[in-house]
């Protein structure tokens, strides 16, 4: 299993009621060997935005801003903005050695920054754009 069962799935309305076992599928891979992944299954609609888990696993255990101790992955629900081509970040799950170390919710201003998706350098982010919004 690439992640644990993820905590309960905040919806686009703020909902806390659904719960998924996640089912991730393989994206890309960085240059740095960070792997991109996604839970198809839980990618939500709202007008022109998109809502879906999305996870990244480090090659070797890395120290984020919002953890303080080296994770190995980390698992993020995630808004995509299709007309405006950004995303930011809802709710971050950090993850030891497949064990969940911490959640962090929002409103955390670091986590809720859009950011915009940066095409022709073949990122993550540029797949999982493209990806969550031809959905």
């Amino acid at each position: 299993m690439l992640f644990p069962v993820l905590h309960t799935v905040a919806r686009a309305e703020g909902d806390f009621s659904h719960q998924y076992k996640p089912s991730w599928v393989f994206v890309s891979q960085s240059a740095e060997g960070t792997q991109a992944f996604i839970n198809p299954h839980s990618i939500q609609h709202s007008r022109s935005n998109r809502f879906a888990w999305i996870g990244f696993r480090f090659r070797e255990p890395r120290v984020l801003s919002l953890a303080d101790s080296a994770l190995d992955a980390v698992s993020i629900w995630s808004e995509w903005d299709c007309e405006g081509a950004r995303y930011r970040y809802l709710q971050f799950n950090g993850y030891v050695s497949n064990r969940a170390v911490f959640t962090k919710l929002t409103p955390a201003e670091r986590l809720t920054a859009w950011r915009p998706v940066n095409y022709g350098m073949q990122s993550s982010h540029e797949a999982l754009f493209k990806l969550i919004c031809s959905v």
